[in-house]
């Protein structure tokens, strides 16, 4: 039994998508071509339109594909384990291989989020949103709450947090590798978030 015609529109449309991360990453937004997005994802000229009312509207949905699938990796491997410690680790650990492991979707979020756009910045803090919270609430007030970590605003602790992670992921190359270890940035969150506590 073959596809269904909603099953092989939603193949085509995660085609796309695919397709226009590969461009959007190397290209940039402006730079970046429609019919080469198409004919990527192996479809003729202008089957894109069939699917996105617009260039902008494709780069939303390319944002939101990996901005879920990376929020839910790295929650994923967060909220595994029991010690605050261990889950703020976890979060660098992951954050880290995430960036290894899919180096252009990476770069489009970074490219995306450092860009000028301040609606698509706006819509990238939405989807990200989930994460900031996990972090506030399954690290910062779950270390605060067993003693390990200093009385600190949850939310602030977090913002600081991300900051530190999406400000070192600006340093991978191109290829997903960083000359720095994870293990040195949870080190000095930890530190610096068990200073009050006298941990």
């Amino acid at each position: 039994m073959g596809e269904t015609k909603r099953e092989s529109a939603t193949r085509t449309r995660e085609l796309l998508v695919e397709a226009a991360i590969e461009e959007f990453s190397r290209s940039g937004f402006t730079e970046a071509n429609i019919n080469r997005i198409s004919i990527r994802a192996g479809f003729g000229k202008g089957t894109v339109y069939n699917y996105f009312s617009d260039k902008r509207s494709l780069l939303l949905e390319t944002l939101e594909t990996i901005a879920r699938e990376h929020v839910a990796y790295i929650v994923e491997r967060v909220t595994g384990v029991e010690a605050a410690e261990t889950r703020l680790t976890r979060f660098f650990a992951a954050g880290f291989a995430y960036i290894g492991e899919r180096p252009t979707r990476a770069r489009l979020v970074l490219a995306s989020l450092f860009g000028f756009d301040q609606s698509i910045r706006e819509r990238l803090g939405e989807l990200y949103a989930p994460l900031f919270e996990s972090l506030a609430r399954d690290v910062v007030a779950r270390g605060m709450a067993a003693g390990r970590f200093g009385n600190v605003d949850p939310s602030r602790a977090a913002l600081s947090l991300m900051t530190l992670y999406l400000g070192t992921a600006a340093g991978f190359d191109e290829t997903g590798r960083s000359a720095t270890d994870p293990a040195v940035f949870s080190d000095f969150a930890l530190k610096a978030l068990a200073t009050e506590a006298g941990v």
